[in-house]
This record gives structure tokens, C-alpha cells and sequence, in this order.
């Protein structure tokens, strides 16, 4: 039966493969093969983990519905969209009335409604006034407004005037305009138009 020879690492010396300790130096010989052992069992056990690692990740890659640390589309619920109403129709303006102007002829001169409108419950009319009745009016041009509805039926009447005693005396050919208010408190949704005249000039 024959023994295998080896060299002491320490004193380099020959000894029998079958001793555990160096008869020369006395260099525990067993250790050495146990570090060596156990490096190579660690080397293994690395390699086997970043194996696995690896393929339990691509594993998760391709397995549909899995949720990674990004988001996955597929897991998710649908997007519900829902239309939002739309704005509310801003509140109108106030009512304005273009009337076609309206003239008279009665010896007090000329009046035409230049425009007529409506807003916080009173009604307006704005006139222009020439005296071409050849007369001069040392007192006074008085000029009256009704406001009529839909159905040209009175809603209220009112009246404004040019005063000889804040302008001077009106002589023929005089020019001006005028505005007539008259309220229709209630009636705002019904009221329509006005119809004007000279009422008094003296």
C-alpha cells in the first residue's frame, strides 16, 4: 500500500499525506485543506444566488399582470372620463330697442327718438328736439314718454323738459337732445317700446 509524499508549506519538508501535523515543524497540515474547502462551498453558494436572482426576474418580465416597482398597464382598472357640464350662458344685457324715428309736426317744432332701451327697472328714451315752428318759447318745451308693452298697452308714463329759465329762451331753429326716463319696476320682461310727444311748449 503505498502513501502519498507531500511538502510541508512550512519548512518544506517532506511528509505522509496521512499525518495531520508536519513531524518536522509540527504546522497543522488539516487546516489548510478545510480553508480551501470552505472558499470553494462560498464560491458556489455566490454563483448559485445570482443565478437564481436572475431568473426569477425575467420570469416576472414576462409573466403578464405582475405588478413591478414601474406601473403595469394590463393590471389597472379602465380610465373612466367623465364630461364636464358646460359653462352657464352669461346673464344678458340690458334690453336696448332700435325704433325707427318718429317725428311730429304740431306747431311746437320736431321731436325724433334717436333710441330706447331698458335697464334696472326703468325704461329710457333719448330724443332730439328741433323748434321749426317759427315761435320763440320763453318758458318752456315739455316732452312726454309712455312705456308700452308687447301688446302697446301702457305700463307707466313720465315726462322731462327744457326750461328757458336754466337754457334761455327757444328760439326757432334751436337744437338739442333730451333723455326721458320712466320707470317700469315689475314690468321689465314685458315692456317693449315707448311712444313720445311735445306736450306743452310755451
Amino acid at each position: 500500500m503505498s502513501t502519498t509524499i507531500k511538502k510541508c508549506s512550512g519548512c518544506g519538508k517532506e511528509y505522509s499525506a496521512a499525518l495531520k501535523k508536519c513531524p518536522n515543524c509540527e504546522k497543522n497540515l488539516s487546516g489548510v485543506r478545510l480553508k480551501s474547502n470552505r472558499i470553494g462551498i462560498l464560491i458556489a453558494l455566490c454563483i448559485a444566488a445570482v443565478m437564481g436572482i436572475g431568473k426569477l426576474y425575467s420570469m416576472r418580465e414576462q409573466t403578464p399582470g405582475v405588478v413591478t416597482g414601474e406601473k403595469n398597464e394590463s393590471a389597472l382598472p379602465p380610465r373612466v372620463i367623465t364630461e364636464q357640464p358646460p359653462d352657464p350662458a352669461p346673464s344678458p344685457p340690458p334690453v336696448v330697442f332700435t325704433t325707427p324715428p318718429i317725428t311730429f309736426l304740431r306747431g311746437r317744432g320736431e321731436i325724433q327718438i334717436n333710441r330706447v332701451w331698458s335697464a334696472y327697472n326703468y325704461a329710457y328714451a333719448l330724443l332730439s328736439y328741433h323748434n321749426t315752428s317759427g315761435r320763440s318759447f320763453k318758458r318752456l318745451v315739455r316732452f312726454e314718454c309712455v312705456a308700452l308693452d308687447a301688446w302697446e298697452n301702457k305700463i307707466n308714463v313720465n315726462d322731462n323738459a327744457f326750461y328757458a329759465s336754466r337754457i334761455g329762451p327757444i328760439y326757432p331753429g334751436f337744437k338739442r337732445e333730451i333723455k326721458v326716463m320712466v320707470g317700469i319696476e315689475g314690468k321689465m320682461q314685458t315692456f317693449q317700446g315707448m311712444r313720445c310727444r311735445i306736450s306743452e311748449a310755451r
